[in-house]
């Protein structure tokens, strides 16, 4: 039986690529399985609940999930590419994580005033309140699934994320039925990292040793911060448009383009961002012999381009029986801008494989840069088009 976690990674090289191609299978399979559970959920909320209540939580989620990915896009690739790991050096990281995390989950709550008084509606303030606690629950689990992703058990932290998927859009649910409105939205934002944390701690026996800190964990602090800091500047890009909606068009038009928005980035979240922690686990471990990971890399890239523009094609021509199928007549608007966004499919799919070498290679700071870079000329394309 295979130990839930090891520091040491030296096991793996010998027989990696058969871990990767099952790693890889077992993430698509319960990313499948989450997706089937997160559209069963939209289409039955889509019916109970207003695009007005799905606007309100997207002002407030468009900043939130900025705050809730600050370890899980930062520490997680740092544990999982690095070299040497142990008992100590994991531990202080943990702790600075958790700090981290219990910070930005105040300094989200205080500001949430400021929420309501930028996008001019005062139930955001509230809201925004309660979603910050989903930060520190979201920090709570990181580690835990980090570990057993550089061991590649991704047959456990896939079924983690899909357990809890399952758990917090079946409370969702139930909620929206019994008459909560917005507020049901409200719980899911927070109850998906808590029942991930929770499982992740029963999964993974792994637990930190009392706070300490050493400067020789520099080098992954900074690894950690360089991809929280890609996260920042293309999460940025990706919701700059959302931001702009909501504060000039209002709470409305916000519900039907983020829920076009939502569904043409679906095939990232679901296939593309899963897999990257697959392949930096298998990536990495071939840092030193260029010819092998540039090799295993386009072999990936190949099959991700064939599915892509397929898939970029099967969504686009029928864009309104499809969001007639998944929201119903009422998000109709929904489906005009979604028809539009579906040629980009493939394009994005492939791009978003990039950041997959730089990662492996040990050079996050690169990514950093071109980061900025992206940012920069998304922005401003979006700001032209507002």
């Amino acid at each position: 039986m295979t130990a839930p976690y090891s520091f040491s990674t030296d096991h793996l090289k010998g027989d990696i690529k058969r871990k990767a191609v099952k790693g890889s299978a077992a993430t698509i399979f319960s990313q499948l399985l989450s997706f089937l559970i997160q559209l069963a959920g939209t289409m039955v909320l889509a019916r109970i609940l207003t695009p007005a209540d799905f606007g309100l939580v997207a002002m407030v989620t468009t900043f939130s999930l900025l705050f809730q990915n600050f370890g899980l896009s930062g520490f997680t690739e740092a544990l999982i590419h690095a070299p040497a790991l142990d008992q100590e050096k994991a531990s202080r990281l943990f702790w600075f994580n958790a700090a981290a995390c219990i910070l930005l989950t105040f300094g989200f709550a205080a500001i949430s005033p400021l929420l309501a008084s930028f996008y001019r509606e005062p139930a955001i303030a509230p809201i925004a309140a309660a979603a910050s606690l989903s930060i520190i629950a979201s920090g709570l689990s990181t580690f835990h699934l980090a570990l057993l992703k550089r061991n590649m058990r991704f047959g456990a932290s896939s079924s983690i994320l899909a357990w809890s998927k399952l758990a917090s859009v079946g409370l969702t649910i139930f909620l929206a039925w019994r008459g909560l409105g917005y507020w049901a939205l409200v719980v899911n934002v927070v109850s998906l990292p808590l029942f991930t944390a929770i499982l992740a701690w029963l999964s993974c026996p792994w637990r930190p040793d009392p706070p300490a800190f050493r400067a020789q964990d520099r080098s992954l602090l900074r690894y950690a911060l360089h991809t929280y800091g890609n996260f920042v500047l293309h999460y940025g890009s990706r919701n700059f448009d959302n931001l702009l909606v909501g504060r000039f068009l209002g709470v409305q038009p916000l519900g039907f383009y983020k829920k076009a928005h939502d569904l043409f980035a679906l095939p990232m979240s679901q296939l593309i961002s899963p897999l990257a922690n697959v392949a930096l686990a298998a990536l990495s471990r071939f840092s030193s012999e260029k010819e092998k990971l540039q090799r295993h890399y386009f072999d990936a890239v190949s099959i991700i381009a064939f599915i892509s523009m397929g898939l970029s094609l099967a969504l686009t021509v029928p864009a309104e029986d499809i969001i007639l199928l998944l929201l119903g007549p009422a998000w109709g608007k929904t489906a005009e801008i979604f028809r539009l966004f579906g040629p980009g499919i493939g394009f994005m799919l492939i791009y978003g494989t990039h950041g997959w070498l730089h990662l492996s290679l040990g050079r996050a700071d690169r990514w950093f840069r071109w980061g900025v870079l992206e940012f920069v000329f998304t922005a401003g394309l979006i700001a032209f088009g507002i």
